[in-house]
């Protein structure tokens, strides 16, 4: 086939697709903007007044924090006074898991680097866009708390950097630092959970906290401080633990699920409002897989993906349809008949990522923390906007 034959056969290509282009029976116009494609969460955290998920394809977002400095301090950019749906982590930065947190939020990337943004504040990293953590580790997991944060290190050493009242950091002071600090001890760990005044972890050996521990929420049997990791009170072995505001919770190995701390809401589960300064098992029955402890509600989630969640329930954030100020000292059923992969607990809302990849959230919304485009609390689960 000649030139002329070869273009002449192109122009008639190209006028026959923009004709059918034009008919809107037929498809879109050409140059019409196109749809953008749902975001497919891997995982959601909740934190204070925040949100934040990685998709499937590594792409860290953040909503919530509507509230915050004019400085864009809770998600950082492209938003600069938050966002009551999902808005991209600046940076180009391929997340493992991004945590949302009190003032600051942190992620860990693809490459093992830690990045973390949020409020400026004394010995905290200060950044209105991601900025890598000092100290050139690499990190396998990340856990943010209201004002510090905790890593593992890829030879199991556990870091902490922040604010370090009633030596949340673990490194035998009381004074915070902007740099990773190690936990005393020498322990190696497999998962490490941080809270709002206090920090556990899990060793080959056991479980172990330190810091704050009014309310008895490091689980030693006892309300002292700890500077430095003190193992817990309990022949219970935790396959992995989620540390709250005021309390802790874990799952043993054989799927029970245990809480100790505060009790004043009933989010230890165990049918009453009495704290307890070393671990009770929660009532129910269920075997679970996972739990996740926020302010003043629990949650976890059995092995077939059942949501189910206990304690304070005044916004919705126990997810069962019925918003009440009052509270279940006993697991509830999430509402729907969503089965989820993995449910967070925030401090007064919940949540949760299907076996699908869609994202629902549910409790309070007044900082925009549920994603669904308004500031209306939910008592059941809503789909995060654009899943």
């Amino acid at each position: 086939m000649g030139f002329r034959p070869v273009l002449a056969a192109i122009l008639i290509s190209w006028i026959t697709f923009t004709a059918c282009g034009s008919d809107e029976s037929l498809g879109p116009a050409l140059g019409t903007p196109m749809e953008p494609p749902p975001l497919i969460f891997a995982s959601v955290t909740t934190g204070t007044d925040e949100t934040c998920g990685v998709t499937t394809d590594d792409e860290g977002y953040c909503w919530g924090g509507l509230t915050a400095s004019s400085d864009g301090s809770s998600i950082g950019p492209p938003t600069t006074t938050g966002s009551d749906v999902p808005a991209l982590v600046a940076g180009g930065i391929s997340f493992q898991s991004v945590v949302a947190g009190g003032d600051q939020t942190c992620g860990l990337a693809t490459s093992g680097t830690v990045y973390c943004w949020g409020l400026e504040g004394a010995d905290e990293l200060t950044a209105g866009r991601p900025e890598e953590v000092p100290g050139r580790h690499m990190y396998v997991s990340v856990s943010n708390g209201t004002r510090h944060t905790c890593g593992i290190t890829t030879d199991g050493a556990a870091y902490c950097w922040g604010l370090n009242g009633g030596g949340r950091l673990g490194d035998g002071l009381n004074v915070g630092s902007e740099t990773p600090v190690a936990v005393l001890g020498g322990l190696r760990f497999t998962s490490v959970s941080v809270g709002g005044n206090h920090s556990c972890g899990i060793t080959e050996s056991g479980t172990y906290c330190w810091g704050a521990n009014e309310h008895g929420r490091l689980g030693d049997g006892t309300t002292v401080d700890r500077t430095a990791p003190v193992e817990m009170s309990t022949t219970v072995t935790f396959a992995s633990l989620d540390a709250g505001i005021l309390h802790t919770c874990a799952i043993s190995v054989s799927g029970a699920v245990y809480c100790w701390g505060f009790n004043g809401t009933g989010q230890l589960g165990d049918g009453t409002t009495t704290l307890s300064t070393v671990p009770v098992q929660i009532s129910g029955g269920h075997t679970f897989a996972s739990v996740t402890a926020g302010g003043g509600h629990s949650c976890a989630m059995t092995t077939d993906g059942v949501a189910y969640c206990w304690g304070h329930d005044r916004n919705g954030q126990l997810g069962n349809g019925i918003e009440k100020e009052t509270q279940s000292m006993v697991p509830v059923r999430v509402e729907a008949t969503l089965v989820f992969r993995s449910v967070s607990a925030g401090l007064a809302h919940t949540c949760g990522v299907t076996t699908d990849s869609v994202a629902y959230c549910w409790g309070l919304n007044s900082s925009g923390q549920l994603g669904i485009g308004s500031t209306t609390n939910a008592d059941g689960p809503e789909r995060v906007s654009g899943t």
